[in-house]
């Protein structure tokens, strides 16, 4: 963090100084400050507002607030006024419900902002509402303000989160402050110029808080003296908690620093006996505050991928206004259809534990399967879509650690960006003895190729073709055209065996402002890490599992995969991947389509913008790569960030509370894509209206026992059917009607005889047959 990034809310005195003395004032600067808070009015032109507003009729067509004159302010245009940021007045009661001193409040905030805005002051700090429960009334007046200033930037100043003493904790509620700044962003549209102030605690606060407040856009970070300690000695130092705030708001915010503002340091006869100024008379406080910064990188407080990419993108210079613009949620790869830039290919290659975790799965691999393979004809290991070849030099360091020969393989390359050519031809020469064929073609056509009818059949298959959420860089349609080939041995493996999709209830204010600008129905990888979890964690949603087909015909379908999670020994959503796809039978990918429905339980409040999608992939045996939320200082994998898909109407969540999600992977045609909805429930006490349902009556027997007319005749099971939904078809439509008011009836019981299960919010179904987007399989 540049030192400059550190303000100060001076004292009168401190001001005067600086406004005389030249010398003064740019030594303040020098000294390491970037910035005054300052008072766009003073006491005066309160006393003339307050002498008016009495004197005045109390008349809405009168009223008329007086503008400041010279000697009502401090701030005049001699001033670098680029370095100041407005304090507007704290008496003004923009949330009082009484339509006169509501609107005389407004008009002296649009004074103080028009004086201010006419100066070039573009940034500005405003006091909280005195009155919670005129939050609306507030919110509409800074909304106005937004759109009457549209260049201004306005900052709400708050604290971090409400004291807790013994008073009040038994409705202690660490997220009060939250849900105040919450309902107004909220009600002003998330607008973009509108920012939080946040003030350092004066006790310790939970962790948790702190993590919901780094999600938000800080502008500013201020630091009372009360706030400040002595040494051993007397130099003034923080708290131990106070560092860790401030450490952890530095590395997370890295991209988007707030500005630490110090105020009350300068003050005049304190009442403590903490040395104030060192040698060369400058700020003891602001040394120290220095001194924190710079050793703000020592101990890491974010998680491993979060490092990797603020570090990437901050060494590539990536301004302020790019990380704030839509383009920072970016649309997901199409390895089929789109041929990569070699800048991503180097960052992807940047991923050292996931080469890594390869590297183990090829001497697992290798090892395991020496004694299986025929000795009689050479095994055929085949790598689809290697790029650059970052697994081709893990395999070749693989059988050198097993002192096995390359020239004992049979090592194929199916690469369809013709850019990489050149570059997997010179590394097969330099240092691949020329022992790998690489092949520029299409892995869909292998089939009908010269190259597979001349070779042996493969007997392992490696590949990395996975996205952020799993499967959404079409891995399952890809090995889909080796596990059907006629030239796939029955016993081929495949690297990786497996393919688990997570998701996970998210808040994500800014995603979300952002989707705003662009589309709520489109799946999003986000490039910074700024969502966070509802639940303890992701729940897998569906799975796809690589294995040859000549191994597995019985379990050949042509359409399989809807699960509900609810039961947790349902495995309907495991298929393997089996069936024929290529580029001349596009028609044949319904079988790769899924559907689940999980119920996940929300372990804190907030506001539900969307959902968060992860994978794992199990390579070989116990060896995984994923991008699951790992423990702070754990390595991991950095390729893949999660994905985002959006709620066009965010819900708002309580602890306790339960969330359906319905996600879809829908493939009709040429073209895959998602589908995802969510619903908000609530248990209550069960009322007495309620508590006379007959569960158990000859009715509903008579109705559950009905004939499974639609199911499956080899899985007789209801909790096995695919088609969940219509176990117990109705045969006519009073059948359909008593079916559907008994299934209201159990859903309110559902948990126990006292509760009742409320819907408190539903999400409409985004991307509802690919609107938003599909992925391609042809160009």
């Amino acid at each position: 963090m540049p030192l400059g990034l550190i303000g100060l809310k001076p004292q009168p005195h401190t001001w005067r100084k600086a406004k005389e003395d030249v010398a003064f004032y740019k030594k303040c600067f020098a000294d390491g400050y970037s910035c005054f808070l300052l008072p766009i009015t003073n006491q005066s032109y309160k006393e003339v507002c307050k002498s008016y507003f009495h004197s005045s009729p109390k008349s809405m067509d009168t009223l008329n607030a007086p503008f400041p004159e010279f000697h009502h302010t401090d701030l005049h245009p001699c001033l670098d006024i680029y370095n100041i940021v407005g304090l507007v007045s704290s008496w003004l009661e923009l949330d009082n419900d009484d339509l006169i001193i509501n609107e005389f409040s407004s008009q002296v905030l649009i004074n103080e902002l028009s004086y201010g805005h006419h100066l070039g002051i573009d940034k500005y700090m405003l006091s909280p509402p005195k009155n919670i429960n005129n939050i609306q009334v507030y919110a509409s007046n800074i909304a106005k303000i937004l759109k009457l200033f549209p260049s201004i930037q306005i900052s709400i100043s708050l604290p971090m989160c409400q004291d807790y003493n013994e008073s009040n904790k038994e409705f202690f509620d660490l997220y009060s402050t939250w849900d105040t700044w919450n309902v107004i962003r909220t009600l002003c549209n998330y607008n973009e110029n509108l920012h939080v102030s946040l003030g350092a605690p004066m006790t310790n606060i939970p962790s948790a808080v702190l993590d919901r407040w780094l999600h938000e856009p800080i502008s500013f970070y201020l630091i009372s003296v009360t706030k400040f300690i002595s040494n051993a000695k007397s130099y003034p130092v923080l708290n131990k908690f106070n560092q860790l705030i401030l450490w952890k708001m530095l590395q997370f915010k890295s991209l988007e620093l707030p500005v630490i503002i110090l105020h009350g340091v300068d003050r005049i006869g304190q009442e403590n006996e903490l040395v104030e100024y060192d040698s060369n008379k400058k700020s003891t406080y602001l040394s120290y505050i220095q001194h924190l910064v710079s050793i703000s990188k020592k101990s890491s407080f974010v998680p491993y991928i979060s490092e990797f990419i603020l570090s990437e993108l901050k060494d590539s210079g990536v301004s302020k206004q790019f990380i704030n613009s839509p383009a920072v949620l970016q649309c997901p790869l199409e390895p089929l259809t789109e041929n990569l830039q070699d800048y991503t290919y180097n960052l992807f290659e940047k991923d050292s534990f996931k080469y890594e975790q390869y590297g183990r799965a090829f001497i697992k691999a290798l090892i395991q399967l020496n004694k299986s393979w025929n000795l009689e004809e050479k095994p055929h290991i085949l790598f689809l879509g290697p790029g650059r070849g970052p697994l081709i030099d893990k395999f070749f360091d693989a059988l050198e650690l097993l002192q096995t020969p390359s020239e004992n393989f049979t090592i194929t390359a199916i690469e369809r960006n013709p850019a990489v050519m050149i570059y997997l031809k010179q590394r097969n020469s330099q240092l691949w003895k020329n022992n790998v064929n690489i092949l520029n073609m299409d892995a869909r056509d292998y089939d009908n190729s010269q190259y597979a009818a001349l070779h042996s059949k493969v007997n392992m298959v490696i590949s990395e073709l996975i996205g952020s959420f799993g499967c959404n860089e079409l891995m399952p349609e890809c090995i889909d055209s080796i596990s059907n080939s006629v030239f796939c041995d029955p016993h081929c493996v495949f690297i990786p065996q497996k393919l688990d999709c997570y998701v996970a209830p998210v808040l994500a204010p800014k995603y979300w402002k952002l989707a705003l600008k662009l589309s709520f129905d489109k799946m999003y990888i986000p490039m910074i890490p700024e969502m966070e979890l509802f639940s303890e964690r992701p729940e897998p949603v569906w799975s796809f599992v690589s294995e040859s087909k000549k191994n597995n015909q019985h379990l050949q379908q042509t359409h399989q995969g809807s699960t509900n999670h609810n039961d947790s020994n349902s495995s309907d959503n495991v298929c393997t991947i089996d069936n024929a796809f290529s580029t001349n039978n596009l028609f044949r990918n319904k079988h790769n389509s899924r559907n689940s429905r999980i119920s996940i339980q929300i372990e804190k409040k907030g506001t539900l913008h969307g959902l968060a999608g992860y994978f794992k992939a199990a390579l070989f045996d116990d060896i995984e790569v994923s991008n699951l939320p790992k423990e702070v200082g754990m390595r991991d994998c950095v390729s893949w960030l999660p994905a985002f898909f959006p709620l066009e109407s965010p819900l708002n969540m309580f602890e306790g509370q339960e969330v359906s999600v319905f996600m879809q992977r829908i493939c009709s045609g040429p073209n895959v894509w998602y589908e995802w909805s969510v619903q908000g429930f609530l248990y209550t006490l069960l009322t007495n209206s309620l508590a006379h349902i007959p569960h158990n009556s000859q009715e509903n027997s008579r109705l559950t026992n009905s004939s499974q007319m639609l199911s499956t005749s080899n899985n007789p099971s209801p909790k096995k059917n695919s088609m969940k939904h219509i176990n117990s078809p109705a045969n006519s439509y009073d059948d359909a009607n008593a079916q559907y008011t008994m299934s209201l009836e159990r859903n309110l019981v559902s948990i126990n005889e006292n509760k009742v299960r409320l819907c408190t919010g539903t999400s409409r179904i985004h991307n509802l047959n690919g609107c938003g987007f599909k992925l391609k399989l042809i160009q």
